[in-house]
């Protein structure tokens, strides 16, 4: 292409106008624990107690050309276990049900260009243990039983005692 103006020209190769590989922004917009709104804005991190069972996680891609183009991959790490990329065109995410632990979620979007972002949004979600499940509950648990056990033992104890006295 080229263009003419006052004693001057410039010029453009329309050719590779389409090979540019712009990375197309993204953000979390919305994060919701059961029926309570999660700020979105700067979220790095959620904490879900043991009776909230529902995460919702929406993110939108900053690109309005061709909407429909759009994709967007991601994966759950727990514990250091990684899995593969999923990839969608939904802008939400539901979780049900997640067992107590630490969990990242990964988000990238692949833009109407087909190329995949290499910033990624990170997000950390904790889910906090039923009391049965923790490590002082189990302690109070032995406890409790020890102390049962050495009762009995020593009221058996106390019994053999007072029976032996009877028959001396």
């Amino acid at each position: 292409l080229f263009v003419g103006f006052n004693s001057a020209f410039s010029y453009t190769d329309t050719r590779k106008l389409n090979d540019r590989t712009i990375s197309v922004p993204f953000i979390f917009t919305d994060i919701q624990v059961e029926d309570k709104m999660v700020s979105a804005i700067n979220a790095s991190g959620v904490i879900l107690q043991s009776h909230e069972n529902t995460l919702i996680v929406e993110y939108a891609a900053l690109d309005y050309s061709r909407p429909e183009k759009i994709q967007y991959a991601y994966w759950i790490e727990q514990s250091g276990v990684d899995t593969q990329w999923n990839f969608t065109s939904q802008r939400s995410l539901t979780f049900t049900n997640l067992g107590a632990g630490d969990y990242t979620l990964h988000v990238k979007v692949r833009g109407p260009n087909g190329a995949m972002s290499k910033e990624e949004l990170r997000l950390t979600i904790k889910v906090m243990p039923k009391f049965y499940e923790t490590w002082w509950f189990w302690t109070l648990v032995i406890v409790v039983v020890s102390g049962i056990l050495y009762l009995f033992y020593t009221i058996r104890k106390e019994q053999q005692t007072r029976l032996e006295k009877m028959r001396d």
